[in-house]
């Protein structure tokens, strides 16, 4: 008798966390019309919760399920006020109330997880990035972060990686 030498993928049981990652990927894809977008891919140290590219502008939406989870995050090299990091513009996504508006590092927005809905609580307004408030959302994303997570999906396709979903 011979051992199975790849032993099928364990099945992971759905997290809060998961399910959140979820919807920012349909918030993403559907609501910000991303041409990719990508939730919970590794590559490197970053692990972002959910990344989307429209043209040249990136979005990075993080998820919180608790508020201790959330203050660990704000210690984060990569949140401090000038760092480039991944996302052009940034946002929370957790359950109502978890985070607060005042609770935001400068420039973040905000996003609930209400039911099926994504309530939009702090979000610039006009019609797209480059009118209205968006300015004031705006930061100096990591462009060579963003290339190599960008291959990355890139090679994932060009492999038939079937974990490289492009809708939900």
């Amino acid at each position: 008798m011979t051992a199975n030498l790849f032993p099928e993928r364990t099945v992971r049981q759905e997290t809060e966390h998961s399910r959140l990652c979820k919807r920012a990927l349909s918030f993403l894809n559907n609501t910000m019309k991303c041409q990719i977008a990508v939730s919970e891919m590794s590559y490197g140290r970053e692990i972002p919760d959910a990344i989307g590219w429209r043209w040249n502008d990136s979005i990075l939406i993080e998820c919180k399920v608790s508020r201790a989870d959330f203050l660990r995050d704000k210690k984060k090299a990569s949140r401090k006020e000038g760092e480039k990091a991944l996302g052009k513009y940034r946002f929370y996504l957790c359950p109502p109330g978890v985070i607060t508006p005042a609770d935001l590092p400068p420039r973040w927005g905000l996003l609930y997880a209400e039911g099926r809905s994504v309530k939009k609580v702090v979000f610039p307004v006009g019609y797209w990035m480059n009118y209205g408030t968006w300015e004031q959302f705006r930061h100096e994303p990591d462009i060579e972060k963003e290339t190599c997570l960008l291959v990355a999906i890139a090679r994932r396709l060009r492999d038939g990686c079937p974990f490289i979903r492009d809708r939900l």
